[in-house]
């Protein structure tokens, strides 16, 4: 027994102190909430080690036009919040491209969403648009617009709460 405790008055027949079953009721709510913070954290990174895979064999391909991968940051015009940004582009078919996308927040949060883009190429330039729906709590349906040279990606996105830019090179 610690030795605070020993010295605490304890209620008549029982060894326990007073206000010992006071911090017994509260602690299983702080337990619960420091249970769905390690949830939390925990599912925000599910997904990262076939990313990493994705990206590694993306990272050693040479450039083909707007696919492969890219290496940047976002960057919310909002409230200022932005980030690493990494992104690998896959034809899905004919002009449709699948952008997967890894962000961090915050330096140790990451998160992971993906969107279908429209590609149309002029001069060199591929012009893309799309849109993703995230979930509410994301911020719901985002949509992206921008244009990708064969060394720089730039795009702007908007959703109900926040819009910004991501700016990517090759890596």
């Amino acid at each position: 027994m610690h030795p605070s405790i020993k010295s605490a008055a304890a209620l008549p027949g029982s060894s326990r102190p007073v206000g010992f079953h006071q911090r017994l009721t509260a602690t299983p709510l702080r337990w619960g909430f420091q249970f769905f913070i390690l949830i939390l954290l925990f599912t925000s990174q599910l997904g990262c080690s076939t990313y990493h895979q994705k990206w590694s064999e993306a990272k050693k391909l040479p450039p083909q036009g707007f696919e492969g991968a890219w290496d940047g940051r976002w960057i919310s015009d909002v409230n200022g919040h932005n980030g690493r940004l990494r992104c690998v582009i896959e034809p899905v078919s004919g002009t449709r491209y699948r952008a997967d996308f890894k962000a961090h927040y915050l330096g140790f949060l990451r998160f992971r969403h993906a969107a279908i883009l429209e590609v149309t190429a002029t001069n060199g330039v591929q012009n893309f648009k799309g849109t993703a729906n995230l979930g509410y709590f994301a911020g719901g349906v985002y949509s992206y617009e921008g244009s990708s040279t064969p060394s720089n990606f730039f795009s702007t996105y908007k959703s109900r709460h926040d819009h910004g830019r991501f700016e990517l090179q090759r890596p």
